[in-house]
């Protein structure tokens, strides 16, 4: 991905189209995707798709919202700051590193 045309708009676009976003800022990488989990045990055949922000270089992770509550997600980047720094202003910036956009 060419780093100096992908802005917060796109960032924003592509979760809505329902891709999953991973990048690098401050050599540390993150991810913004979305996934499957059980509810009870491995034999549950009940899955229940959501998105969820990982620092993965700290291995946290955060539970966002539902797959279908995209505006939720959306919502929640809106706000989100990583080191003290917004995630909108991270990517009109052009200071994040290693963007694959999935």
């Amino acid at each position: 991905m060419n780093n100096d045309i992908y802005t917060f708009k796109n960032l924003v676009d592509d979760l809505y189209s329902g891709r999953e976003i991973e990048f690098t800022f401050r050599n540390s990488d993150y991810s913004i995707t979305n996934t499957n989990y059980s509810i009870g045990d491995l034999e549950d055949v009940n899955k229940n798709p959501y998105w969820q922000f990982d620092n993965n270089t700290e291995k946290e992770n955060k539970v966002v919202c539902g797959f279908e509550e995209i505006n939720i997600l959306i919502d929640y980047i809106n706000n989100l700051l990583i080191k003290d720094v917004s995630l909108k202003y991270i990517f009109d910036k052009n200071l994040y590193t290693d963007l694959y956009v999935l």
